[in-house]
């Protein structure tokens, strides 16, 4: 998904993308500057996650994962302790 043009001595011409929409097509030499595409790739990713179904799920379950962890945790600890109270 990601590219970059690395080697410019290469001419406008001869450039390639493998995705060739996420950055505005350039007349000169140089078809995509770096920060500017980097941007938009995360703006796109940005969109993507809070837009689809598939981002809002993903949110989802990175929030659910870490409420898991905070309630295990919690729940260990919580045991630990009654642990040794209960030991002599």
């Amino acid at each position: 998904m990601f590219w970059i043009v690395l080697h410019m001595g290469h001419h406008h011409r001869d450039f390639k993308p493998f995705d060739s929409h996420q950055c505005a097509p350039v007349t000169n030499a140089v078809q995509c500057n770096f920060v500017v595409c980097k941007l938009e790739l995360a703006m796109k990713a940005m969109v993507d996650l809070f837009s689809t179904d598939y981002g809002l799920f993903s949110i989802f379950v990175i929030l659910f994962t870490i409420a898991m962890g905070g309630w295990f945790y919690r729940f260990f600890t919580r045991k630990m302790d009654e642990s040794e109270r209960t030991q002599p």
